[in-house]
């Protein structure tokens, strides 16, 4: 994979996540919101290599851990690790599955977009719960489950429809990425010439 390709996509799209994604929020669902991200680590998973997968899944969470406003409990504290672990544990859910999906086609990538996300915000959301139980931290009071729950479907619910604007994109752009295809099913249709 060539990262020189990975890193400014990924930079404008965590700028872009962070500075409009909030235009874009569903309010009756608990603020959900697409995460141009998430559609990211799903497009990188579905076609890198396992090790290219996993650090991608790292290096694009904690750029949004580093994000403006990703500080807990509205202030500007940053905390390294959330999102990190999320997105990594979400492109290893992917690693874990892909084998068995087509993997250049735009549905998968909008369900496997949608799975990110919510695996993602899952992680981050029980990682910010631990952080409050804690009897040496000052975390912000966690959410209610169901309001959580509500969110989390969101995300994955507005990932999925967003990724079908900016997944098909991504996949035009499939040869700039230079991913070193391993076995599985990327395409058998393209492959046979149908």
């Amino acid at each position: 994979m060539r990262w020189l390709v990975f890193f400014p996509v990924l930079v404008i799209f965590a700028g872009l996540d962070a500075g409009i994604g909030s235009l874009f929020a569903i309010s009756w669902m608990g603020g959900a919101a697409p995460s141009l991200v998430a559609i990211l680590v799903a497009f990188v998973a579905l076609q890198a290599s396992p090790r290219a997968t996993l650090w991608a899944g790292w290096w694009a969470g904690l750029m949004l851990d580093v994000a403006p406003g990703s500080g807990s409990g509205g202030t500007m504290a940053v905390v390294l690790g959330p999102h990190a672990l999320g997105m990594t544990a979400a492109a290893w859910i992917v690693l874990v599955c892909r084998g068995l999906v087509f993997r250049t086609r735009l549905p998968t990538l909008m369900a496997v977009a949608g799975v990110v996300a919510a695996a993602s915000a899952l992680a981050v959301t029980s990682i910010r719960t631990l952080r409050f139980w804690l009897p040496w931290t000052e975390a912000a009071v966690p959410q209610p489950a169901v309001d959580v729950l509500l969110r989390l479907c969101g995300d994955a619910v507005a990932t999925g429809i967003l990724a079908i604007i900016v997944g098909g994109v991504l996949l035009m752009t499939s040869r700039w990425w230079r991913f070193d295809t391993t076995p599985g099913r990327l395409d058998y249709a393209g492959r046979r010439g149908g």
